[in-house]
Formats: structure tokens, C-alpha cells, sequence
């Protein structure tokens, strides 16, 4: 198949809502600097190429409030700019909310904000400069709707919308119904959407669920570079040698760090590396220099000043917060070596997998270290010439007996995640069933393809033209999985490792 043929007609990431939670003195600055930058970029605004506003798509509303007092606006991308493209800002209203609960238009103010493009002409829009402008100090509370894509989790981890798909007949499910199968309908009436804890209903006694028990650790650290005390994000891939404290990681900007260059990562200047070699563009292999007698204790110091891996698509729109270390760790999580959380498995709480116990329903778990290639960028039309990377993955007979024996009675084995499918299916004979398996793995599953394990799986939504989309694809079948993701963006689904959740059923 074609790269191309993955794209998901209006699907976006881009920012297209954020709101902002400040003090009441912060308002009055941001009513400030929108006034003055109104005098100061309205020149450079003149200045510029004529522009097609007519065909200017919508692109980003704020909203800015505390207590009764708001100012909201909304943006427009405007072509064409010498350097980039113009953000524009029309109609910016600072509302006064009267104790009656009537409100009144205080101001009116117009306001531009100029920002490059990438060399691809895609605007880039950066929540720090936005934050800069309106003079909002680091901490305050602000959220992101980036556009299909999940910046949060839910509430409750397993409350996330489901969709079911039905392979042979072609059926999609969104919405509860009842006894005689009519949409079940909210106190609007509007019909009522499946969320992920009724993936109880499609399952019985005996049928055997398989997870991925990998165990995301806190991979992303940042550091200074010597005598520059330039700021270096390095990105913990593994570990290479205990002893040595030899670990392979990515840095970012690579242009600056050579071997030899030597990285403190805190203040005490107790955890330092070595850069003594290069190992890709961004790829450096590091050694600590941290003097340790118990590598546990090396390891805990070292983690402590990490944070958890999030996806690039979503550190792109907010920071790191505290809760995050427990929202992208899936709850069975064992094993540790994974740079970023099987995203599937993040869906299942401690309730829902005590009622699945309690139906019956049997658990194998496996191990594969979700490595970074997941998000890798494809970069040949053809699938066939695609090069996944390497993950490490281990398969017990433990697991494989509990597998099989429900293959063999006949009942579901349902894959938890491409990761699992992969692994699955690297490891499946010939005869059907699940071998033991200690290695590695780099198997690449796009349509057509025929699975050989699972005849069931649970998903998430995935970025369009991602290899996570493909093996869903895979299994699911191409037209009925591209149907799902266009009906899921009518509909308002979530994509990304917060978002909502496929099940793909043989029937």
C-alpha cells in the first residue's frame, strides 16, 4: 500500500482552543499589551503582501479569565508575509459579568501577532510566545484542545469513548442502546456514546485478554552544557552497560553537542556525562560520571531528575505536570524499559479489570519496550521500502499457555495494542499458536496482512499516515478502519495516547 492512502480528511493537531486561568491584575496587562502591540505591529501588518482573508481558514480562539471578568478573541491565519505568515487576532472583547448575571462589552480591542514559518510554510504556533505576550508567568493554569487531538486524559482512565467495529459484517457501533436495540438518549437527547468500560459486553468467561506489561521510566531529562550552560534536552533511549553507566540517548539541538562535551544535570553538579560518541543526526551514547558504589541508587538519583516521556504532539501545546508520571503509566506496568506508555493500556482501571476477573476473563501479559519509532515520520510512499525500529519484547510460557488454551477452546484472544499485535505476531507458529520468545523485534504490519494469533483487539485513534494506524488497518481491514476514523472525526472522537479507543471485533 501507499503512505498516502492514510491520510484522515479533516484531521488536525493544530491548537484550535486555549484558555487561560489568571488574576485579575494579569487581565489588565493583557488588556495593556494588546493595545500596544495593536500600535506596533499595525505598520508591519501594512506593510505586507496583499491578503486573501476570504480563504483564510479558522485557526485558534482564547479565551483569558478569573473570577467574572473575561477577554476572549478569536484568530485567523492570514497569508502572505515576507518571512512567514501573520496570526491575527480580531475582536478581542474584555466582558464585565454583573452580579444580576447580565454582561456588558467594556472594550473592543484589535490585536496582531506576527510568527515565522517553518521552512514547509506550516505555521508554527507557540504557546510560550503567547504566554510572553500576554505577560502570563510560568504556572498559571492554562488548557489546550489541540484540534482531534487529546491533550489530557479523562477523569477516570477508563472513561473514554469506545467505538466497536464489526469486521465480517461491517457494522461500527458509537452509541448505548437497549434491550430492543433503540439509541439510548441523554436528558437532551442526544444518544448516548459507548465508553471504554463497555467492552465488558463483547466478552465472556474463558476469553483471554493479552497486555503489554512494559514500564514507561522517566526518559526525558534536561541538562547544561559545560561552560556554555547551554539548556540540552536528553532523551534516555537505554541502557548500554550497567557498569560503565553506558546509555544510548537522543539530544536536542544535536548541533551542539560533541564528543567530549560534558552534560551536568543538576545543581550540585553530583550527576554529569560524557559525550564519547555519535551514533546518528541526534543519536550521542553517554557515560555518567557519577561516582556510585550501588547502580540502583545511580539509577534512582538519575530518574529523579527525569520526567515522563510524553509524546512530542503534546509537550508541542502544554508542560510536564506531576500527574502525568501516573496517567502514562498503564496500572500492570512491571517491567521496566519503555520510552513511552503502551497507549491502549492506559485505558484500564483497577475497577474494570477487577469486573473482568469477576466475568471470567483470563489476562496474559507480555513485554515489549515501546521504543520512540512508534512516532517516526514515514518518509517513502512505498510501505514495502519502510524500516521500523528495533523493540525488545518477551514472551513467557506462562503467557503462552494461557494464551493458547483459550485459542484452542475457541474463545477470544484479544490484542491490546499494536504493540501487543506486533509482538503477538512475531512470535505466533506456523500451527497458530504462541511461542516463547526473547529477542528483539522490528516487524512492520500495514494492509493487506493476515493475523495468525488474536482475533480481537482494542486501539486507540491514531495520527493519520503512523504506522499505529496501519496495523489497526491491518486488522481491521483498510476501508472499514479509514470509515471508523472518518466517522470518529465527525463525531467529535480524541485521537492520540489520551484519546478515545477502538475495539475491532471477528464478527
Amino acid at each position: 500500500m501507499k503512505l498516502s492512502q492514510f491520510k484522515v480528511r479533516g484531521f488536525s493537531d493544530k491548537p484550535t482552543f486555549i484558555k487561560f486561568l489568571g488574576n485579575y491584575e494579569q487581565l489588565v496587562e493583557i488588556g495593556k499589551s494588546l493595545t500596544k502591540a495593536d500600535k506596533a505591529l499595525k505598520k508591519k501588518l501594512a506593510a505586507a503582501d496583499e491578503t486573501n482573508e476570504e480563504d483564510a481558514p479558522t485557526a485558534l480562539e482564547v479565551s483569558v479569565s478569573c473570577n467574572d471578568v473575561t477577554i476572549s478573541g478569536y484568530f485567523e491565519y492570514i497569508d502572505r508575509f515576507d518571512d512567514g505568515f501573520v496570526l491575527r487576532k480580531d475582536k478581542c472583547v474584555y466582558i464585565d459579568k454583573k452580579p444580576d448575571g447580565t454582561t456588558e462589552e467594556k472594550k473592543t480591542y484589535d490585536h496582531y501577532k506576527i510568527l515565522k514559518a517553518g521552512k514547509d510554510k506550516t505555521l508554527k504556533i507557540s504557546i510560550a510566545g503567547i504566554k510572553k505576550l500576554y505577560k502570563l508567568e510560568e504556572g498559571n493554569l492554562y488548557t489546550v484542545l489541540a484540534g482531534n487531538v487529546a491533550m489530557e486524559p479523562p477523569y477516570h482512565r477508563d472513561e473514554c469513548r469506545l467505538m466497536v467495529l464489526h469486521k465480517k459484517s461491517g457494522n461500527i457501533e458509537m452509541f448505548k442502546t437497549d434491550s430492543k436495540g433503540e439509541p439510548l438518549k441523554d436528558k437532551e437527547g442526544n444518544p448516548k456514546y459507548l465508553d471504554f468500560r463497555d467492552v465488558l459486553n463483547y466478552f465472556d468467561e474463558g476469553d483471554v485478554f493479552i497486555f503489554n506489561d512494559t514500564k514507561v521510566f522517566p526518559a526525558r531529562l534536561y541538562g547544561t552544557k559545560e561552560k556554555t550552560d547551554a539548556k540540552i534536552e536528553v532523551f534516555l533511549l537505554r541502557e548500554l552497560n550497567e557498569e560503565m553507566r553506558l546509555w544510548d540517548v537522543l539530544v536536542e539541538p544535536a548541533r551542539k553537542i560533541r564528543i567530549g562535551n560534558k552534560l551536568f544535570f543538576d545543581d550540585s553538579g553530583s550527576m554529569v556525562a560524557e559525550v564519547i560518541d555519535n551514533t546518528t543526526s541526534r543519536g550521542r551514547t553517554l557515560r555518567f560520571l557519577s561516582d556510585y558504589d550501588n547502580h540502583d541508587e545511580f539509577k534512582r538519583d538519575l530518574y529523579a531528575l527525569g520526567e515522563p516521556p510524553l509524546p512530542r504532539y503534546i509537550l508541542d501545546h502544554r508542560s510536564v505536570k506531576p500527574e502525568d508520571e501516573e496517567d502514562f503509566q498503564c496500572i500492570y506496568a512491571k517491567h521496566e524499559g519503555a520510552v513511552t506508555a503502551p497507549a491502549t493500556g492506559l485505558h484500564f482501571s483497577r475497577e474494570m479489570m477487577k469486573r473482568m476477573e469477576i466475568r471470567g476473563v483470563n489476562f496474559a501479559y507480555i513485554t515489549v519496550h515501546c521504543a520512540l519509532g512508534n512516532f517516526n515520520e514515514i518518509e517513502v510512499e512505498d510501505l514495502t521500502k519502510h524500516k521500523m525500529d528495533s523493540e525488545q519484547m518477551i514472551i513467557s510460557a506462562e503467557a503462552c499457555n494461557i494464551v493458547n488454551s483459550a485459542k484452542e477452546k475457541g474463545h477470544h484472544v484479544c490484542a491490546i495494542g499494536t504493540s501487543v499485535a506486533k509482538a503477538t505476531e512475531t512470535a505466533v507458529g506456523t500451527d497458530g499458536l504462541l511461542k516463547e520468545y526473547d529477542g528483539w523485534t522490528n516487524k512492520f504490519i500495514f494492509p493487506p496482512y493476515d493475523f495468525g494469533l488474536a482475533d480481537t483487539m482494542i486501539a486507540n485513534f491514531y495520527h493519520p499516515q503512523s504506522t499505529l494506524l496501519m496495523c489497526t488497518a491491518a486488522f481491521g481491514g483498510y476501508d472499514l478502519v479509514m470509515k471508523a476514523y472518518h466517522m470518529a472525526i465527525e463525531n467529535g472522537y480524541k485521537f492520540g495516547c489520551f484519546g478515545d479507543a477502538m475495539l475491532i471485533m471477528n464478527d
